[in-house]
């Protein structure tokens, strides 16, 4: 479950989602703004190849995504 604000200091247009990719569309269209992701990479051990260990929405950075 995912609660996305698209408004910081009020509840007006609070709402959940199941999955984390609609939550994030629907910050997309009412806030008029697209947010990146920040990816953690390191270098794989064996093939030496760099991979991505993580991918977090900056929408949780600036606090208007939250994972409940």
């Amino acid at each position: 479950m995912f609660i996305a604000k698209p408004n910081l200091f009020n509840t007006d247009g609070v709402q959940e989602f199941t999955t984390e990719k609609e939550a994030i569309k629907y910050l997309e269209k009412t806030t008029g703004i697209e947010m990146d992701y920040e990816v953690k990479r390191r270098k794989d051990k064996i093939t030496g190849k760099t991979v991505v260990v993580s991918k977090t929405s900056d929408w949780y950075l600036v606090g208007k995504l939250m994972k409940v």
